[in-house]
């Protein structure tokens, strides 16, 4: 990995390029995916214990603002994923992730279409986008896309991208 970091000299001293700013990103949106992941559930499991919790208006307006932006991360993520890491490692993922990144977008629009009652707008929406079968089917297609994709991307694993399990074996 002699070509990670190269030093450039642009006349106000050193500068890194760093080659693989992309992957960096990524481990970053990683994180921010996993840290949105925990926050949403330990939304939800609060408004399970505490319902009332969401009686006020404020509460409403706030957990949709949070979730529209963890849906957008889960999508960034999906998209960064599929340039840095599938483009140019597994192309043989080239669809799967395609369609999981299309899946999550989906799945965006239902917390997006959220938004406008945040900010006091009265926006009209297609029919479908409105329906609620919408709003039961598409994240199910979607989890079953990312499913499949994860089933994909075990088997598309090298032997050295695998992990190591606590025994210190090699997980099949």
């Amino acid at each position: 990995m002699a070509n990670v970091l190269r030093q450039v000299n642009c006349g106000f001293g050193s500068v890194y390029h760093h080659e693989e700013a992309g992957v960096m990103f990524l481990k970053k949106i990683t994180l921010l995916l996993i840290v949105s992941m925990g926050a949403s559930f330990s939304i939800r499991v609060a408004g399970t214990l505490f319902p009332l919790i969401f009686k006020p208006v404020f509460m409403v307006k706030t957990t949709i603002l949070f979730n529209a932006v963890f849906i957008l991360i889960h999508v960034i993520f999906w998209l960064f994923f599929y340039r840095e890491y599938v483009l140019k490692n597994k192309i043989a993922l080239k669809e799967i992730c395609m369609a999981a990144v299309i899946g999550s977008f989906a799945v965006s629009v239902i917390y997006m279409r959220k938004l406008p009652f945040v900010f006091g707008v009265n926006v009209i929406f297609p029919i479908f986008m409105i329906n609620p079968i919408y709003d039961a089917v598409v994240p199910l297609i979607c989890s079953v896309i990312h499913l499949v994709f994860y089933i994909s991307f075990k088997q598309a694993l090298s032997d050295n991208e695998k992990t190591v399990n606590s025994i210190g074996n090699r997980s099949r």
